[in-house]
């Protein structure tokens, strides 16, 4: 099982719980999740330090973002196949997000943005993954 740490638990719990104890006691669990896992990614070198100054002392990987779409040879293959899979329009703008559906992402800025789109046809997809569902299944 493979997970990625990206994200300042400590910041998020404190502000949540504002309870300096209860923030603590969570990241111990945060910290038991990554142990179990085979491999931990990071972003970026920098991230290393979050996460062991959480008391996690395993192995990392720093994989960094991206794709690899532009080595694809069937790209609008791809595009035609995706649209239909998505049931997005051939003149239909799609907009993304990708991560954690909280304040600190802009998410209320990427909703208001969007209120004002008034004659543009578009789907907004707004995708999470919890990491809890992955590894129990």
């Amino acid at each position: 099982m493979v997970a990625t740490f990206h994200s300042k638990y400590r910041d998020d719990f404190e502000r949540t719980f504002f309870n300096k104890k209860v923030a603590n006691i969570m990241i111990k669990e945060v910290v038991k999740f990554y142990d179990k896992a085979d491999e931990v990614w990071i972003p970026q070198a920098a991230v290393e330090e979050t996460i062991r100054e959480y008391g996690f002392k395993g192995k990392l990987v720093v994989m960094e973002n991206g794709n690899d779409f532009t080595g694809m040879s069937e790209i609008d293959k791809f595009r035609t196949e995706s649209r239909k899979f998505l049931n997005i329009k051939e003149n239909e703008h799609v907009f993304l997000f990708v991560g954690q559906h909280i304040w600190e992402k802009n998410t209320k800025m990427i909703i208001e943005a969007l209120a004002k789109i008034k004659d543009t046809s578009f789907k907004m997809i707004l995708l999470v993954i919890c990491l809890e569902q992955v590894v129990n299944k």
